[in-house]
């Protein structure tokens, strides 16, 4: 170990290197494959080469010439939090959840101080209404379905496991009461489980100690209740009283609407007068044990409502008065579930009788009292959220903001600067369709007793229960959805076959083609005005295969023909076709990403559009819940039976498909990996908007490392260190980065990190998909303050990219791709390109041409340009 005096130049540098995305091994992230580990636990850790030969990466072939003075080779692996074990897969269900998590990080970089505190207080809002919603599934399923429908009928006599739901539905020996209270423990499970998992989540994934400088130690910093905090705050990855309130605010209101739904049917409806009490005593009593407990419950859903609006209690500070107020708050819970627990169970006669329909065998008159107009309340007050934050959201937008400055240059924000309105729509809308999806499957279960119910038995649930209105909406539109989402799918596809066909050749025959697009399209339109049906098919195939042709002709304007000209000299002779149009798709499936706006969004728009159709249908007919027995057959016809049905097994299968694609990567690392890819994306950020959402790594990961190097700084003061990152290790590493300058600024000069830091990304993503998708974090203004950070001209950063990576590149222009003057020895700036594949010929000695190797294996690189950087 160095001492501040001994010469630097004979002490070796230490290369940190941080992998991306997919769980890659600590073997695969050093190359080694002997390694140990040296910190950290079996979730996350740092390794080293267990061989002393291999310390260091001093060339990148084993018969390579090595590089003398070459670094120790150190490298983080964070898998195992996302993708280590099996079950990390199973939080595909939760992705609407965490959709609506990251929606108000990626609001645009121009909105004032009180539209970002309305973005993300409607943000929060909208999570809190999704939860409610996933309640109310459950206790549809339990006290709508099973309590109050399935009760002393025959409709649910198939129900399995049949020895157990015969003594509950058929042979009569619960009443009403028992029921419905029984019911309840559906969504009570529910719940449960999700307090479970977000905590265990958050104690093992999570929850990091880090020993902050002494300056920082108790101080009471400003930031605390701030709407929003920056990368280099170090309360950016401390967020455990805040996620604890809000799981909190969830739970509470999850059990204030379970205990809504149980007072619903005890309560005296307007308009019944029969079997009233006489006497003012007795007329008490009925009003405190129906209309009471409503009150109350609707009060404490108002309050969950109200205090996601209060600096205080979003913040990160662990507020002694807030504990208090949520103690009294399940305190309050407490008593009402009490007091039913007592009614229902105890007492006799809570349930009003004017609600009870006895016909033995056939459905009850009505649903659950009031559970229809509960769902499409907490659907039209998320509806209406959501439109309020895509009005701000638009605002917000459209605002000037001032020009970065040099060398980052302005960037296209992506998809059109309306990133929140789209993850929060999606988020939404999943949600919604999720959960008409479990109650329509569990209606087909009960009737059935399978649980692989066929179509029929999914369709005809519709006059077997009494199922909300909003239900076979949701339904209906997911229905929609998929037709749009596979209609799309085809296109770009089509799009894409004709693209690689016009492979190396920009033609020009996208424009006559368009013309002829627009010719075909008024014929197609005189045909259906006509109403001749022959000709109005054809024209539409026509069209349909104009406007693919021309697109497809378009976007062969993806690749710039200077990129492979300059990789490759000898591309030019033309005496090899075949492998100039082999790297040309290379390049053009790279670029293909740039492009995913163009699904999302629309797929979007169209299931906004839907929602919004659907809504004011309801609206006009008010909500109510009705036996259906027949119904319109056209699809598209909003009150088509048929189309519900579709829709409502779609919705299963795809339900269905998410656990599946779980269970198989329990037995299949390359898929659980695969499947983890979703999470180190969607899951950088904190809880911080909906606290069920999935757990987020960077709380465990960035102070992981910002407490490694500021050890390695204490103990060896005079070592340099490289950080090397990867993907999504870029993305960490610039938040470590961050978090180092704030380190910096509160602990001596000898004990500072930066000055002896460099950076060294490769398939970088912090600016083609995190600086375009979140511009608050990671946009123009932020990279510049990154290289800042990391001073000098150039500044101690070097960012390696290729043509043929489809998720990095560069990060002072693009994308796309700038294409840099001709290769030198020596590269005039500190973004380093190289061609990919590595050579245009076949290398000497090989009869196959080199292989692109994209997104992967920089350090491989055969001309070594990787171990230059370090």
């Amino acid at each position: 170990m160095g001492t501040p005096g001994e010469d630097e130049a004979a002490r070796p540098a230490l290369e940190l290197r941080v992998h991306g995305v997919s769980g890659t091994p600590p073997e695969a992230l050093l190359d080694r494959p002997l390694v140990e580990q040296i910190a950290g636990d079996r979730i996350a850790g740092f390794f080293a080469p267990r061989l002393e030969s291999e310390q260091t990466d001093a060339a990148p072939q084993p018969f390579a010439p090595e590089r003398e003075g070459a670094a120790r080779l150190v490298g983080y692996s964070w898998g195992g939090i996302t993708s280590g074990s099996a079950g990390r897969a199973l939080w595909l269900p939760l992705l609407p959840f965490t959709l609506i998590n990251i929606a108000p990080r990626a609001r645009p970089a121009g909105a004032g101080a009180a539209q970002t505190w309305l973005i993300w207080y409607l943000c929060r809002l909208l999570a809190l209404l999704m939860t409610c919603l996933l309640v109310l599934t459950a206790a549809g399923i339990g006290d709508d379905l099973m309590g109050w429908q399935c009760a002393h009928t025959n409709t649910c006599q198939d129900a399995t496991p049949t020895k157990l739901f015969k003594h509950v539905f058929l042979m009569h020996q619960l009443s009403d009461e028992h029921m419905l209270l029984l019911g309840s423990l559906v969504p009570l499970l529910l719940l449960s489980l999700l307090w479970l998992v977000s905590a265990r989540t958050w104690n093992r994934y999570e929850r990091t100690i880090v020993k902050a400088p002494k300056a920082l130690a108790g101080a009471k910093d400003p930031e605390r209740n701030a709407t929003e905090i920056g990368l280099d705050s170090p309360l950016m990855w401390s967020n455990a009283a805040q996620v604890r309130r809000l799981r909190a605010t969830h739970m509470q209101t999850g059990f204030a609407l379970i205990i809504w739904t149980l007072v619903a049917p005890t309560e005296r409806p307007w308009g019944f007068s029969d079997g009233d009490p006489s006497g003012l005593f007795a007329r008490l009593w009925l009003a405190v044990h129906t209309h009471l407990p409503s009150l109350g419950a609707a009060a404490i859903m108002l309050y969950g409502c109200v205090v996601l609006a209060v600096p205080s209690y979003v913040g990160r500070d662990d507020s002694k008065a807030w504990k208090r107020a949520s103690r009294c708050i399940w305190l309050a819970l407490g008593v009402l579930g009490g007091w039913e627990i007592y009614g229902l169970g105890f007492a006799k006669g809570w349930i009003h009788p004017g609600y009870v329909v006895k016909v033995t065998g056939e459905p009850r008159g009505g649903g659950l009292p009031y559970f229809a107009a509960t769902v499409f309340v907490d659907f039209a007050a998320a509806m209406a959220v959501l439109i309020l934050l895509l009005v701000v959201v638009a605002v917000a937008r459209f605002k000037p903001i001032a020009a970065p400055q040099l060398p980052q240059q302005p960037m296209r924000p992506g998809m059109w600067g309306l990133t929140t309105g789209a993850f929060a729509t999606l988020g939404a809308l999943f949600g919604a369709s999720f959960a008409a999806g479990l109650y329509t499957f569990a209606g087909a279960w009960l009737t059935t007793g399978s649980v692989k119910p066929g179509f029929s038995e999914v369709s005809h649930i519709y006059s077997k229960f009494v199922v909300p209105d909003a239900v076979r909406a949701a339904n209906h539109a997911f229905l929609i959805g998929a037709v749009f989402l596979a209609l799309l799918l085809v296109f770009v596809g089509a799009v894409l076959g004709v693209g690689l066909g016009f492979a190396a050749s920009r033609s020009g025959i996208a424009v006559p083609v368009l013309g002829l697009f627009a010719v075909v399209l008024a014929l197609d339109i005189v045909a259906a005005v006509q109403g001749s049906t022959p000709w109005t098919v054809v024209c539409t195939i026509l069209a349909v295969g104009a406007l693919v042709v021309a697109v497809g002709a378009r976007s062969t304007s993806l690749v710039d023909p200077k990129a492979i000209g300059t990789d490759y000299p000898t591309s030019d002779d033309g005496h090899d076709r075949g492998r100039t149009k082999t790297i040309w798709r290379a390049i053009y499936l790279a670029r293909l990403v740039d492009c995913a706006p163009l699904i999302v969004a629309p797929l979007a728009l169209v299931g906004l559009v839907v929602a919004c159709v659907y809504g004011g249908q309801l609206m006009l007919d008010r909500p109510h819940a009705e036996t259906q027995t027949a119904g319109q057959h056209n699809v598209f016809s909003l009150d088509s039976l048929t189309a519900a049905g579709v829709g409502a097994y779609l919705t299963v299968l795809s339900i269905l498909g998410l656990v599946a694609l779980g269970v198989v990567a329990f037995r299949t690392p390359t898929l659980r990996r695969s499947v983890g890819i979703l999470w180190d994306v969607a899951s950088f950020w904190p809880r911080t908007s909906h606290p069920l959402a999935a757990p987020c790594y960077a709380e465990r990961t960035v102070p992981d490392i910002v407490t490694f190097l500021s050890n390695a700084r204490a103990t060896e003061p005079g070592t340099a260190i490289v950080l090397a990152a990867h993907s999504q290790g870029t993305v960490i590493s610039a938040a470590v980065i961050a978090q180092l300058d704030a380190f910096d600024k509160h602990v001596d000069a000898d004990e500072r990190v930066l000055p002896k830091l460099g950076f060294l990304s490769f398939g970088c993503v912090l600016r083609r998909l995190y600086g375009r998708y979140f511009p608050v974090y990671f946009g123009p203004a932020e990279l510049t303050a990154l290289q800042t950070r990391l001073g000098g001209k150039p500044p101690r950063w070097r960012n390696l990219w290729r043509y043929t990576d489809y998720l990095g590149g560069q990060v002072t222009c693009g994308p796309p791709h700038r294409v840099p003057a001709p290769p030198s020895p020596v590269p005039p700036h500190w973004e380093w390109h190289r061609p990919d594949p590595p050579s245009f010929d076949r290398p000497d000695g090989d009869t196959s041409y080199s292989a692109p190797h994209r997104h992967s294996d920089f350090w491989a690189d055969e001309s070594g340009y990787f171990q230059d950087a370090v």
